[in-house]
């Protein structure tokens, strides 16, 4: 059912009691939440593209690539990441050179 229609209870009823209230800012909170989320989805979906093609790259050049002696990882750096991909669970992560790990997930 469109927001602005006559939303009845769950068994078709209306009437006091029954009828789902409308509560102004509840309404504008969710205008303004679900474009930012799915905005936010959108970026989501761009990113995991991006994820899975450089997971690709780095299988393709692998035997170029040093690996990491104890855990076998993939290794990847240039003058600003570092990429370090995780074989057994395809774990991924890039970082700036001069900062923490960022995990990107699995």
């Amino acid at each position: 059912m469109k927001r602005g229609d006559k939303e009845k209870g769950e068994l078709g009823l209306t009437g006091a009691g029954v009828e789902i209230p409308r509560i102004k800012a509840l309404d504008d909170a969710i205008s303004e939440y679900e474009p930012a989320r799915d905005k936010r989805v959108r970026a989501s979906q761009s990113e995991l593209a991006a994820k899975n093609k450089l997971v690709e790259l780095l299988h393709k050049h692998a035997d170029k690539l040093p690996r990491d002696p104890e855990t076998g990882a993939i290794l990847y750096r240039n003058g600003e990441s570092k990429v370090t991909l995780m074989p057994s669970k395809e774990k991924l992560k890039v970082r700036p050179v001069d900062e923490e790990d960022i995990d990107e997930g699995e």
